[in-house]
């Protein structure tokens, strides 16, 4: 039941958590799946990225229509940083107040205020990242039906989360793993009639937990390729990168994870460690097996994908900041003590990152970098571009052409025939010089370096947005002209 003063702490903690990410909101989308939101928001469907997270795209292309009917001139970029703010606070409520079930006031307390102020978690609800504040907003109520043996209602929450963000299904298989362990250890039962319950139980959460994923993928627009895109990613993925992650654990990533963890977090992690033992002194066997097995599932997992962002580790963390919070619940005679540590945690995480989100509040250096490069280049144009791509298309009227990724040659046949037809139109073409990037077999740095006569023409600051949650990385990119070889009768020059 939920009394006044739970009451008054949901309203405080609200407050606590709500008000500096509507302060900090980002003055731009950082990120490039934001950009590609609001181009969803806009074409009403969803693109490549955005198909990944169907309850995402479903609420956007919703929102959009509603939008129209209510406020047609509403933005799309406040509705997203608003919404994703919101989110993120109300995962603190339901965090707060699912917990307060299980292991009591205090501790749920604790628990909810130290993942709100996740330090990638907490940047990237103040930039548009929805997706994640969607998933940690569903997670906690999904743990606890789980906890209360209500495993209908914990696989349809879990499918919520899945929706959101896929990796969140991984949350599947430490359920799995519980269920398997508790039907192992019975006592008094033969072996056949356990393994019956866990097979109907086990079955029951991973039918529950994903048809209603691919139902909302049936019915948003654009989520069609939502169920193939994944096997064509890890496939393009190991052809472009050759990454060594792809044939099983890599104990270096393992160990560049717990690096990133413990910076980004050291005194948290560190009272974990003491929260795993009063946890263990208290014969808490089932909760601690969980939340470790919650904290290793994610971890190892997330640390050995393709890319290793600072965005992965929301998911560990919030498993490891349980026992967190059990070892500051645990201070019961130090009342003021265990405050004034709780409120240490919290500065810790979030004063390194504070600055960059302050940048970024003031500062929407992609967008402003793509409206400056279509003045400089003019109209009619066509720009060459990888990352940016996003961010011209939905900032300026530039044409935006995106070299392939791979050796496909029927993918830089029709790449070169375009190119073709701009110069043979008489069109200026552009190249950013991030276009470059994402070419490990130098197949487009060739071509433009056999083909073409490239000379600078500006200079303008950009942000790497990729993995870079909790810092900054600012740069000049260059602006270059290309001008096929023979409509040039100097002799070439090694500008390039």
């Amino acid at each position: 039941m939920t009394t006044r003063k739970d009451w008054f702490i949901l309203l405080s903690l609200f407050v606590l958590t709500f008000i500096p990410r509507l302060l900090l909101l980002s003055k731009g989308p950082f990120h490039y799946d934001v950009a590609e939101y609001l181009v969803s928001m806009r074409e009403r469907t969803a693109l490549f990225h955005t198909a990944g997270f169907p309850l995402v795209a479903f609420l956007l292309v919703f929102i959009a229509h509603a939008r129209d009917l209510v406020c047609p001139r509403l933005g799309d970029l406040p509705i997203i940083l608003f919404l994703t703010a919101l989110c993120a606070s109300l995962a603190s409520l339901f965090l707060y107040e699912t917990f307060k079930r299980l292991f009591g006031r205090t501790l749920a307390l604790l628990y909810a205020a130290l993942i709100s102020f996740i330090p990638p978690f907490f940047s990237v609800s103040t930039f548009g990242r929805i997706d994640q504040s969607i998933a940690v907003m569903f997670m906690p109520v999904s743990i606890f039906f789980f906890f209360r043996k209500r495993l209908i209602w914990c696989a349809l929450c879990l499918s919520l989360c899945i929706a959101s963000r896929p990796e969140s299904g991984i949350l599947l298989c430490v359920y799995l793993a519980a269920l398997f362990f508790e039907r192992g250890c019975e006592k008094g039962a033969p072996f056949p009639r356990r393994f019956f319950s866990f097979f109907k139980e086990g079955s029951c959460l991973v039918v529950l937990s994903l048809v209603p994923v691919a139902l909302i993928a049936l019915v948003t627009p654009g989520c069609g390729r939502f169920f193939g895109m994944f096997t064509g990613v890890l496939t393009s993925h190991r052809e472009s990168f050759n990454s060594e992650v792809f044939g099983g654990i890599s104990l270096r990533r393992i160990g560049e994870g717990a690096r990133l963890i413990f910076k980004m977090a050291w005194l948290p992690v560190a009272l974990a460690g003491c929260g795993v033992l009063k946890k263990l002194l208290d014969r808490g066997f089932r909760e601690t097996a969980f939340f470790l097995a919650g904290f290793l599932f994610f971890f190892v997992a997330l640390v050995n994908m393709q890319v290793l962002a600072v965005r992965y580790f929301i998911f560990p963390l919030f498993f490891l900041f349980f026992f967190t919070s059990v070892a500051l619940a645990s201070l019961k005679r130090f009342v003021f003590i265990r405050n004034v540590v709780a409120c240490l945690c919290v500065v810790t995480m979030l004063t390194p990152v504070f600055f960059i989100i302050y940048s970024r509040h003031l500062h929407a250096y992609q967008s402003d970098f793509a409206r400056r490069v279509e003045k400089i280049t003019g109209p009619g144009s066509l720009i060459i571009t990888q990352d940016e791509k996003i961010f011209f298309t939905y900032y300026t009227r530039s044409q935006v052409l995106q070299p392939p990724l791979g050796r496909d040659k029927q993918e830089w046949t029709s790449f070169l025939d375009e190119l073709k037809g701009a110069f043979a139109a008489g069109r200026p073409v552009y190249l950013m010089a991030t276009g470059l990037s994402y070419d490990p077999f130098l197949i487009f740095r060739r071509l433009i370096q056999n083909e073409f006569y490239v000379r600078v023409v500006d200079a303008q600051i950009n942000e790497d947005w990729y993995g870079r949650e909790t810092d900054q990385h600012l740069f000049v990119e260059q602006v270059f002209r290309i001008i096929p070889e023979a409509l040039v009768h100097t002799p070439k020059t090694e500008s390039y």
